[in-house]
């Protein structure tokens, strides 16, 4: 096992799927059915009532968005693994498009991106913060 040796001077301001504060939250428990689902990305009701995936072309409602877990080895949950996923909150996701806050959380669903325009809109949610292309923004799930 290797030892950290270096350090930065700060720390990030937040990480991929991570939850933002300690303000009320809603997180449910779902199963991965198909395919992996990384950190903080849209998923969808599955096929089974504990079921969700990330979601894809097709998909027209988003239940929720994936929340970081430590407990997994490869930043992903894996098929038949058990999902975190916020469905109230403030969590950290990767915007596809630039993105102010208070302006609408949508999902392009083909490529399971977050935007503000087009796609399938996140029902109540807003970016909290304001983020160019790529980069950490924060979304609240109402």
């Amino acid at each position: 096992m290797a030892i950290q040796t270096t350090y930065g001077e700060t720390m990030d301001a937040g990480r991929i799927g991570a939850i933002v504060d300690t303000n009320d939250k809603t997180l449910i428990s779902r199963t991965a059915e198909v395919g992996s689902i990384g950190f903080g990305l849209p998923v969808v009701q599955g096929a089974a009532d504990d079921g969700c995936w990330k979601a894809k072309t097709g998909d027209t409602a988003i239940l929720g968005i994936s929340v970081r877990d430590r407990s997994t080895l490869d930043d992903e949950f894996k098929v038949g693994e058990s999902v975190r996923v916020m469905t109230k909150g403030v969590i950290w996701v990767t915007a596809a498009v630039a993105v102010a806050a208070g302006e609408p959380v949508t999902v392009v669903v083909a490529s399971a991106t977050f935007s503000n325009t087009g796609g399938v809109a996140i029902a109540g949610a807003t970016y909290d913060s304001s983020g160019d292309a790529g980069s950490l923004v924060k979304v609240r799930l109402a």
